[in-house]
């Protein structure tokens, strides 16, 4: 990622990554910039997998008006092990759940979306 699209700088109370890491391709830089810079981070509505590696997929709707486009877009599924690691390194556990309302498909099953929300060590 490119270091001037950031001013690590800048300090936060509360950083919130809702449905987004999964659309990112260097979604770690980020999360450890907000990490770093954030008293708080709050991470909703993110698939997280048993895998050593992210699991790269293209989600491609099946009703609406993205069916009725034909459109699609990757998104990838982050591994539990890399996820915790960062989060780990800088920051402690507040509180995590599943959403066991939305849910993603994964090696043939249905798999919640989960929330973790960290609280800086600095």
């Amino acid at each position: 990622m490119p270091d001037h699209l950031f001013n690590d700088s800048l300090r936060f109370d509360l950083t919130i990554f809702s449905c987004t890491l999964q659309y990112l391709e260097h979604w770690e830089e980020l999360l450890e910039l907000a990490l770093k810079n954030s008293r708080f981070v709050l991470i909703m509505r993110t698939p997280v997998i048993n895998s050593i590696s992210e699991s790269i997929f293209i989600q491609e709707p099946l009703k609406g008006i993205y069916k009725d486009a034909s459109a699609s877009w990757p998104i990838q599924f982050l591994p539990r092990k890399k996820l915790l690691a960062i989060l780990d390194l800088y920051s402690v556990g507040v509180f995590s759940a599943v959403d066991f309302e939305e849910t993603f498909p994964y090696m043939g099953n249905q798999h919640p979306h989960e929330t973790y929300l960290v609280k800086s060590k600095e």
